[in-house]
């Protein structure tokens, strides 16, 4: 039986927000840490802002494609446990050159959560008539 289309707009919306909160928390909680750890340094903090939103805006499009050849809700569930796991190391670095690095794996692990979720949407909306 299929999910009726208000319902899965619904979850969808959800689930983007659910996962929208968490990354700004984790990437405001990244920024706050490399700040101190860096003594207070804006080239870290430019550095973190670089890696982490750069990388989404570089390979955005290439995390299109797990969406379009996998079950995209499969890859939204996976990206996401994969950010969180990444940002997880956060708490096992003290380094601000690794607190970096863990900014990119966790960015680099939600991009194809982004565009598979954007490419869902036409999926779970009613056509008009």
């Amino acid at each position: 039986m299929r999910t009726p289309p208000r319902t899965a707009v619904r979850r969808l919306a959800l689930a983007r927000a659910i996962s929208e909160t968490g990354s700004a928390a984790a990437y405001t909680a990244l920024l706050d840490a490399v700040f101190i750890r860096s003594g207070g340094s804006a080239a870290w903090l430019g550095l973190t802002l670089l890696v982490t939103h750069g990388v989404a805006g570089m390979l955005g499009p290439l995390g299109g494609i797990l969406g379009d050849k996998f079950d995209r809700k499969r890859v939204m569930i996976l990206s996401d446990l994969a950010s969180a796991v990444a940002f997880l190391g956060l708490a096992l670095v003290r380094d601000p050159g690794a607190m970096v690095g863990v900014g990119f794996v966790s960015a680099l692990a939600e991009i194809p959560f982004w565009t598979s979720s954007a490419a869902a949407i036409p999926n779970v909306v009613e056509k008009p008539e």
